[in-house]
């Protein structure tokens, strides 16, 4: 009897905390053959709105999840909402599934926003693409990360319109080259100028190219006169650009 009584308590309390986080679907939506992960990802995407947050979940559209008779809950996972637990609550059909939102809140606290100057530049998709398709002007947008995001980025557009995807990139994510065809403006082994344009100067040294590299990529150089090993980024077939604190000898 006591063990009764203890599952129905952590029953109760459960559902205490999921009515919080419940959504309430029209009936057609909790139909027997279940929801599509097209459902699942509209509802999760109106949820997180309802909380003033954008979010682009990670669900395949295609995929078919069990059946609810009972209104699904959404919980945070991780002390966030990046990562959903969406949960069916009807009793004995208890199906559960994790999803990753990148979710940001819909205002200027977003941890990227709209930019075309400044420092930590790169560029992000404005909307998914798939392998094999040719950027447009249209697909992209710099933005200003608050963070550092790794190299491989760019922060022009034009070094990116007309290229060619080797993989899918989701929304929001930046662009690397290695989700590109490769396109090297420069090869390892090159001869290259490396310079760094000033107020009042320009300073260029002879260097070798350390690696391959495309256009608006950061790659390793080598400063001819001092030995010393410098990260530059492509301006062309035969100039890079780096910090002038660190063209010296």
């Amino acid at each position: 009897m006591s063990n009764i009584l203890l599952t129905r308590a952590l029953y109760s309390s459960y559902f205490l905390i999921a009515s919080c986080f419940m959504i309430m679907f029209p009936q057609k939506l909790l139909a027997s053959d279940g929801f599509s992960g097209q459902m699942l990802k509209t509802l999760v995407v109106n949820f997180l709105a309802n909380k003033g947050m954008e979010s682009h979940p990670a669900i395949n559209i295609n995929k078919k999840f069990p059946a609810c008779s009972s209104p699904l809950a959404i919980f945070p996972m991780f002390k966030g909402w990046s990562t959903v637990e969406v949960v069916c609550t009807e009793n004995g059909n208890d199906w559960k599934v994790l999803v990753r939102t990148r979710a940001q809140l819909s205002d200027s606290k977003n941890s990227i926003e709209p930019v075309v100057s400044g420092k930590n530049l790169a560029i992000v998709v404005t909307k998914s693409l798939s392998k094999g398709h040719l950027i447009t002007e249209k697909d992209i947008q710099v933005v200003k990360a608050k963070k550092r995001i790794g190299t491989g980025t760019f922060r022009n557009k034009i070094d990116l319109i007309g290229r060619k995807l080797k993989t899918n990139i989701s929304v929001g994510f930046p662009v690397r080259s290695r989700h590109l065809e490769p396109n090297w403006v420069i090869s390892s082994g090159d001869q290259i100028e490396i310079v760094k344009a000033g107020n009042m100067f320009n300073v260029s040294v002879i260097g070798i190219a350390l690696q391959n590299g495309q256009r608006g990529e950061k790659i390793k150089v080598k400063n001819i006169s001092s030995e010393k090993t410098l990260v530059a980024r492509i301006i062309n077939e035969k100039k890079v650009s780096i910090n002038a604190n660190t063209i010296g000898n």
